[in-house]
């Protein structure tokens, strides 16, 4: 995560800085939007590939679906619609 925070916000900074200074943009949206892409995948990748704790995977997946909380649920549902 913090890669990836560190690298979206240099590449807005480059842009910025370059924009005010020069007054035309380093890289257009879709250069942008690649550079984005690309080092997204690569701290994702990163993430990845780490080794799982086994504390984790020993545990069985568990709900806590009270009446509460299944209302929350279905009212987010139905108001994405």
């Amino acid at each position: 995560m913090q890669f990836q925070l560190t690298i979206n916000l240099v590449a807005l900074v480059v842009a910025f800085v370059a924009a005010v200074t020069t007054g035309e943009m380093p890289l257009n949206v879709l250069q942008l939007l690649w550079v984005n892409l690309i080092m997204d995948a690569l701290a994702a990748l990163g993430t990845f590939s780490l080794p799982m704790h086994s504390i984790y995977m020993d545990q069985l997946f568990r709900v806590h679906l009270t009446e509460e909380n299944k209302w929350h649920m279905y009212m987010d549902f139905l108001l994405e619609k």
